[in-house]
């Protein structure tokens, strides 16, 4: 064996299977499960199993959103539970996900161009009941005053960051010496 090549398997290959599988698994709304994974060398081979044991899955009781004095919260209010996030589904990971980007979305759309994904917090109480979650979303406090703070100039919602360079999806027509978007 040459000491300067790393062998294909290793032990610790056995740990991140069973961590991946915990993750996906928890992503998927088992929130409960157990993962043992077991290798059996053999002279050229590594035959890897792994034993998962699972709980039922959990459910989405309740959804809460915000009832804050925010403006953003305000502004956002109609979006909330816009698609994935429904009472009764099976908690998924990729759902909440998709809903905190949404608003996140939603939010820069309408003027809050300093919203970002860090920002929504989704916490996932699971004292509903069996096998149950209730699910709490918030928005996080912020020292910056500013970043929850909407641009408009009358009608118009404003992104400061905005750059013709990086967004080039917006359409520019030039009249007379203005550009209007």
């Amino acid at each position: 064996i040459r000491k300067d090549v790393e062998p294909i398997y290793s032990p610790s290959i056995l740990r991140k299977t069973e961590a991946r599988l915990e993750n996906l698994l928890l992503g998927s709304g088992y929130l409960k499960s157990n993962v043992v994974c077991n290798a059996e060398k053999t002279k050229n081979n590594v035959n890897v199993q792994c034993d998962i044991t699972l709980q039922k899955r959990h459910r989405i009781d309740s959804i809460f959103y915000p009832l804050d004095t925010l403006p953003m919260v305000k502004t956002l209010q109609p979006m909330f539970a816009i698609d994935f996030l429904k009472s009764g589904d099976y908690i998924q990971r990729k759902n909440i996900i998709g809903d905190r980007d949404a608003l996140v979305e939603a939010a820069n759309n309408n003027g809050f161009p300093f919203v970002t994904k860090d920002d929504i917090l989704f916490i996932v109480d699971t004292t509903a009941g069996s096998h149950l979650v209730d699910i709490h979303m918030q928005v996080k406090q912020s020292q910056d005053s500013s970043r929850f703070q909407r641009y408009t100039y009358g009608e118009i919602y404003i992104n400061p960051n905005f750059s013709l360079e990086k967004d080039a999806s917006f359409d520019t027509t030039q009249m007379d010496d203005r550009s209007t978007y």
